[in-house]
């Protein structure tokens, strides 16, 4: 190597090492890589260990009950969507790519001749995508019965919506906020038969390690893509748990719950750079029905009628971590949420 590029190698290096800001960025994207890594691994372990566990009971009819399911035509949404419909439900499917949600549609009912589904398009990302999907919705539906926020994206470059929202926190948080506030009389309304309606949201063991930075909800000061879906992740955890709070002090006869699907071989890991090598290993992976059964088991499932605010995996209570059940820190972000969308009382519109 020539005495040219050995200098230059001098210098990226002595520059890193002393610039403080620059190698802050490094070690600290380092720490979520491989909080990922290791949060990734330990979850795998546990799936195949719980493998037997993660299974559905006897499921229950539904007929002429009415859900909706967000992403509800691909990956583990399109097996939600499936086996709602196969217990009776009326599903509505609130997805971006209408023309696939109608192609699932046809591919149950050429399996289910009496499957009772719609299809909505609706982009959780946007908040006037969402108010318009809550439209047409409660202008068919005087009642709604279960609600699965399950859309999500994961990953990619740092960019806001056009509400202003760092991305994957919109669509994985607070569009699905906004929606259970606007359905919230709707489901309401969906008591059956000694049987509280439901909201069950769609969370993940990424949540491990994550914090809520409040004095920076977007991350524009310091973006990191793990890190930016590991606390949209958490959000989605604390905002169930805080609801359900809510709920039962309200003596409302609805109840929330945040499911984690496992490690799932979906189309998603594809675009996870952290996942691409795990990806040519993927048999130790769930399948995307797999990952669907413990969302179905949150909506399906009478042991958790009662009190709610349960954080399953495989089927059962699963692991969360300290922070996100600490109550202060989940009522301010709740306060926060409803700032940056303007809700001034929640449920309520």
């Amino acid at each position: 190597m020539s005495l040219f590029i050995w200098t230059v190698v001098f210098v990226i290096v002595y520059f890193v090492l002393t610039s403080n800001r620059i190698t802050s960025a490094i070690l600290t994207n380092m720490r979520h890589e491989i909080n990922y890594f290791g949060m990734a691994t330990m979850s795998t372990i546990a799936d195949i260990i719980n493998r037997r566990k993660n299974r559905l009971g006897d499921v229950p009819k539904r007929t002429g009950e009415v859900a909706i399911v967000t992403g509800g035509a691909r990956g583990i949404g399109e097996y939600v969507s499936r086996g709602l419909v196969k217990s009776g439900y009326h599903v509505i499917l609130g997805v971006r790519n209408v023309q696939a949600g109608k192609a699932l549609v046809a591919d149950i009912k050429s399996e289910v001749p009496s499957a009772s589904a719609d299809v909505i398009q609706l982009d959780v990302s946007s908040m006037e995508s969402v108010r318009r999907f809550a439209d047409v919705v409660k202008s068919k539906h005087p009642k709604v019965h279960l609600l699965v926020n399950n859309a999500g994206i994961i990953y990619g470059d740092f960019h806001l919506t056009q509400d202003g929202f760092e991305s994957q926190l919109a669509t994985n948080y607070v569009g699905h906020f906004l929606l259970t506030h606007l359905m919230m009389d709707r489901l309401e309304k969906g008591w059956e038969s000694g049987r509280c309606a439901r909201i069950v949201n769609v969370a993940s063991c990424a949540h491990y390690g994550a914090e809520i930075q409040f004095d920076d909800i977007n991350l524009e000061r310091s973006y990191n893509s793990t890190d930016a879906y590991a606390r949209s992740k958490l959000a989605q955890l604390m905002f169930t748990r805080h609801l359900n709070r809510l709920l039962l002090a309200a003596d409302a006869p609805v109840r929330a719950y945040a499911a984690h699907p496992g490690i799932v071989a979906s189309d998603m890991m594809t675009k996870c750079p952290q996942t691409q090598l795990a990806g040519k290993l993927k048999i130790l992976f769930k399948t995307p029905e797999e990952g669907a059964r413990p969302v179905l088991h949150c909506c399906f499932s009478s042991e958790l009628e009662q009190p709610g605010g349960n954080y399953i995996s495989n089927c059962e209570e699963g692991y969360s971590t300290a922070y996100s059940k600490n109550e202060e820190k989940q009522k301010k972000l709740f306060d926060v949420t409803c700032d940056m969308l303007n809700i001034k009382r929640f449920g309520v519109q």
